[in-house]
């Protein structure tokens, strides 16, 4: 849900805010990252 809801904001970001693409790569990452952090909680 975390990572659906960056990427749709990232891509209105970029159509519409004219956000570079560089900047929208590392937020996806970034969110990808949260996602596997959240999910490796439940290692514990």
């Amino acid at each position: 849900m975390i990572a659906g809801t960056v990427i749709v904001v990232l891509i209105l970001g970029s159509f519409v805010v004219k956000l570079p693409l560089p900047v929208a790569v590392v937020a996806h990452e970034g969110s990808t990252l949260l996602v596997i952090l959240n999910g490796l909680r439940l290692l514990r």
